[in-house]
């Protein structure tokens, strides 16, 4: 039997790179145990440990208060194996590890020092855990709009209304939710819109078989770019709950009046400096997917997924093209097997 444990926190983290990594451990060895160690997280929904309960080989789930018992408990005994760091903060994992006299692995979107590691695998142009097993799909089997309202309250509750107006003259539209929506939010949405197909994503190659999406930012942009689906991402800005950001600034927009002002200021320098906020957007420097960004109207909004969906298929084909250029090379995830066999 192998033992791993993989050290994890927010939604993103654990779906877009702790799935990917259950799969293909649960292939690669013949029987596995896989303990998941939740952090924590101001970015958690609390619908982790059920989502993570779900990925193969995945034996025992643990909520971040019991993550923190067990670093510093001596009653329960753990089976030697290999520890993974996979988002958050390193210092649970490697008092894991050394807790365990266990080797520690980890994954980073940056390069970082190797110090308490002894195998670390980074982010770049062309390994990204996320794009692993992600299969597109032939143009020609495509079909249908897929709105990606995102996974934080807020974020619902702001974009889900608006993409549904801006989808209505549409036919074959679904909305998919994040895997960390909880089925009494799902029940609520089927209710507030019953004229509506809502899907809870179960695999990121779910949405492999529809022709174009609309999009808040996030990591699922890049997701789609890995698809090679067009998109058009929005980021109505007439509502601050829309911000979010990480350290002692994003706590201090929790302040009942200043942090609704440094909101705002925050917003607006966002806006006026016509930035790029899809990632695909990102990495090449300018955007090859469309971005709504700021205080705009439904007018506005619908002329862009207009000019989007009534794209010739030429046109079409040169974006998915584009996109094709993202496509990572190497897989992070062969590396770490050979590691682990090695």
């Amino acid at each position: 039997m192998h033992f791993f444990y993989v050290f994890t926190n927010s939604p993103g983290e654990v779906f877009g790179w702790v799935h990917p990594l259950c799969r293909r451990l649960t292939k690669s060895f013949e029987s596995v145990s896989i303990s998941i160690f939740l952090t924590p997280c101001q970015y958690a929904t609390g619908e982790e440990a059920r989502v993570a309960a779900s990925f193969p080989g995945v034996k025992a789930v643990y909520s971040p208060s019991q993550t923190l018992k067990h670093l510093f408990s001596t009653t329960e005994q753990f089976s030697t194996g290999t520890v993974f760091f996979m988002g958050g903060d390193p210092m649970h994992a490697k008092r894991f590890s050394k807790k365990l006299g266990a080797r520690l692995v980890g994954y980073f979107n940056r390069k970082v020092s190797s110090d308490g590691f002894d195998f670390l695998i980074f982010k770049s142009k062309d390994i990204d855990l996320m794009a692993e097993d992600l299969v597109p799909s032939p143009i020609d089997d495509r079909q249908g709009l897929v709105l990606l309202p995102g996974s934080r309250p807020e974020h619902l509750d702001i974009a889900l209304p608006m993409m549904i107006e801006m989808a209505t003259c549409y036919s074959d539209v679904t909305v998919m939710v994040s895997p960390f929506t909880s089925e009494k939010q799902l029940m609520m949405f089927e209710s507030l819109y019953p004229d509506t197909v809502f899907q809870r994503m179960a695999d990121v190659n779910d949405l492999s078989k529809y022709k174009y999406a609309l999009t808040i930012p996030g990591t699922n942009t890049m997701q789609l770019a890995y698809l090679g689906i067009p998109f058009l991402m929005i980021l109505p800005t007439h509502d601050s709950r829309i911000l979010r950001l990480d350290g002692f600034l994003g706590l201090l927009l929790y302040l009942p009046v200043f942090g609704r002002l440094l909101k705002f200021l925050i917003l607006y320098l966002k806006v006026s400096k016509n930035s790029l906020y899809a990632l695909p957007n990102q990495a090449f420097g300018y955007a090859v997917c469309p971005e709504l960004v700021g205080r705009f109207s439904m007018d506005r909004a619908n002329f862009e997924l207009k000019q989007l969906i009534n794209k010739d298929i030429s046109e079409y084909e040169a974006i998915v093209e584009e996109l094709g250029q993202l496509s990572t090379h190497k897989s992070a995830l062969d590396h770490l097997i050979d590691y682990l066999r090695g």
